[in-house]
Formats: C-alpha cells, sequence, structure tokens
C-alpha cells in the first residue's frame, strides 16, 4: 500500500500520468510535508480580468487559449475547493503553454478578499505543454475560499497564453 506522499509522487512526477516539472531537488522534494490533498480546476474555469484587452479566448479541446493585445497585460482568476478543515497551501501546480510573446508574470493567492501570497517577476514561459510548481514560501492558511491569480504579459507577436489545469498542494 502506497503511503499518501508516495501516491502523489506517482500522480505528480509521471507515474500517474503528469510529469510534473518541479522546483527543487530530489532532497529537497523529500523534505516536503505530506499533502493533505491536491485541488484541481480546469482551464475553461477561469475568468479573465481585463476581457477588453482580449483580441481573442477560446476554449479549444482541453484548454482555454488566449490571445492578449500587443504590449498588455491581463490577470486570470481561478477558484479551488479548499479541503475540509483549515489547511494551508503548500504550492499552486499549473499545466500551461505559450507562444514567444506571452509569459506568467506573476501570482497572487487569495483566502477569500484577503491576499495571503504574493510570487512576483516569474516571467515563465514554454513553448510545449507542461506543469510547473510554484511553492509558496509562506505556507499561507486558508480558511474560506482559495483564489488564485495569474498576471499575464503579451508583446508584440506570438502573444498566446494557453492553459489546461491550475492546482493547489495543501497541508495540514
Amino acid at each position: 500500500m502506497l503511503s499518501k506522499r508516495q501516491a502523489l509522487r506517482r500522480f505528480v512526477f509521471g507515474l500517474g500520468g503528469l510529469g510534473l516539472a518541479a522546483q527543487g531537488s530530489a532532497a529537497s522534494l523529500a523534505a516536503l510535508p505530506d499533502p493533505l490533498a491536491v485541488s484541481w480546476v480546469h482551464g475553461h474555469g477561469t475568468d479573465i480580468g481585463f476581457p477588453d484587452l482580449i483580441e481573442s479566448a477560446t476554449s479549444s479541446g482541453g484548454s482555454k487559449v488566449l490571445r492578449g493585445r500587443s504590449f498588455s497585460d491581463n490577470r486570470l482568476h481561478f477558484a479551488l475547493n479548499v479541503p475540509p478543515g483549515k489547511a494551508r497551501v503548500q504550492a499552486i501546480l499549473l499545466r500551461f503553454r505559450t507562444l514567444p510573446g506571452a509569459e506568467l508574470r506573476f501570482l497572487r493567492v487569495y483566502d477569500s478578499e484577503r491576499e495571503v501570497a504574493v510570487l512576483a517577476d516569474l516571467h515563465l514561459q514554454q513553448g510545449d505543454w507542461g506543469e510547473q510548481r510554484i511553492a509558496l514560501p509562506e505556507l499561507p492558511r486558508i480558511t474560506r475560499g482559495l483564489g488564485v491569480t495569474l498576471g499575464i504579459g503579451f508583446g508584440g507577436v506570438d502573444r498566446e497564453f494557453a492553459i489546461s489545469a491550475l492546482g493547489a498542494e495543501f497541508i495540514a
């Protein structure tokens, strides 16, 4: 029988199909607390912060594909289920791809209306579909509802950002 940690690793690191490109070494991953739960929301579930700055937004296959106006910034808002009781968020998980003119610039985490974490200057891009695990240094406690905002930047050409899923790792 697998422990919760082993089952999560199999699911997240490829034996269950995701193949997550995690930040950190294998030794640092071994030091992570056992997750209480992992909650995911589909990319179709995003709310676009500034729709007037988007040239096109389509739900294509298993993802939401956004083409932003040249040299604009936008926000994507997600709501995730929180496990029963009071849990802390250990990391945000993303499955996305970009064309060269788009990037993930920042990430903000909310407990209802209260901002509990900000990770700025991320500048993440990836041409192929892949996962990113973004660890939260403060391990904020979520007591009501988890909201995640992604800050997306669009350049002059090839400015497309696509997201298929966003998740959160919770610990007790």
